[in-house]
């Protein structure tokens, strides 16, 4: 192999290594929505008890909904008042 291929092929061997150094990150709302559909997907009756997975997604489902009910107990208070 002639000097001026074996430049071409070690650059080419180091610029396909610089581009496998970094990767993107993938969007945090991609990320999120991912973790949600594999959870959602995860439950089923043959769990077992105490299953880990299907905690997680009641924990997650209790973050996403606590807005909603924050604003029903501040409305009742409110009404008390």
């Amino acid at each position: 192999m002639s000097d001026a291929g074996t430049e071409a092929l070690v650059a080419r061997a180091l610029e396909s290594s610089r581009r496998a150094d970094y990767f993107q990150p993938a969007p945090l709302a991609e990320i999120l929505s991912e973790q949600l559909d594999y959870l959602i997907a995860h439950t089923s009756e043959s769990c077992p008890p105490g299953c880990g997975e299907c905690a997680r997604l009641q924990q997650v489902q209790g973050w996403l909904l606590l807005p909603f009910r924050a604003g029903r107990r501040t409305r009742a208070s409110r009404r008390v008042a």
